[in-house]
């Protein structure tokens, strides 16, 4: 069996749980303190992916785990 068939449906229960325990001041902490939002952002969008290519060229990963973590990074 391929093993997509068992991860994903685990994935999915997983990202909707974690949507149900938001609860509206969530979003408004996101209203009241947008610096630490971009910040946090920028983070995870620029930040993680630039270690994750350090990391992926400093071990001589082969391709197959180079893009898997860069996957895993994005």
């Amino acid at each position: 069996m391929n093993t997509i068939w068992i991860v994903l449906p685990i994935l999915t229960i997983l990202m909707f749980d974690l949507g149900l325990t938001l609860k509206p001041k969530d979003f408004y902490l996101v209203v009241t303190h947008p610096k630490a939002f971009f910040v946090a952002l920028t983070g995870q969008i620029v930040l993680l992916p630039i270690i994750a290519l350090a990391i992926g060229h400093l071990f001589h990963l082969p391709p197959v785990f180079f893009i898997g973590l860069m996957l895993i990074a994005c």
